[in-house]
């Protein structure tokens, strides 16, 4: 409690609380501590992360309030938009909670950035061709 004091816009002592309180069972302390981590996280937004979301969308999960999870997953796909292992993930889980309009929202948008992905490294000459051309100019 005295490092949530101390970092008062901070969200991660309270995300650090309710993992501890999550490990001896209290839950309902648990939601109170990422629901703080939560608010403070959105009023200096960059402190927000996004273990918060998917640990607070879990711990909801669990609790059977998935309309609340929903909407922390919603918030983790924001902060994890550019990482396509991840949003592998939070694709996984809309399909596991039978979202199927997210899950498929979420693989047109990997696919939109495994084409950008592809687009960068061909405009950048990073393929093999161009690269030995380069080698060979050196030379």
């Amino acid at each position: 409690k005295q490092l949530s004091a101390e970092a008062i816009n901070n969200p991660v002592p309270h995300f650090f609380m309710a993992e501890i309180y999550i490990l001896i069972g209290q839950t309902k302390e648990a939601l109170n501590e990422l629901a703080k981590a939560d608010l403070k996280a959105k009023v200096a937004g960059d402190t927000d992360f996004a273990e918060l979301h998917f640990f607070y969308a879990q711990v909801l999960l669990d609790q059977g309030d998935k309309d609340r999870a929903i909407e922390q997953y919603d918030k983790l796909f924001y902060l994890i938009e550019n990482d396509i292992d991840a949003l592998n993930q939070l694709k996984n889980i809309y399909s596991e909670l039978n979202l199927s309009a997210k899950s498929k929202e979420i693989s047109d948008h990997i696919a939109q950035l495994e084409s950008l992905n592809e687009a960068i490294l061909d405009d950048d000459g990073y393929n093999d061709s161009s690269i030995e051309e380069e080698s060979e100019e050196l030379n």
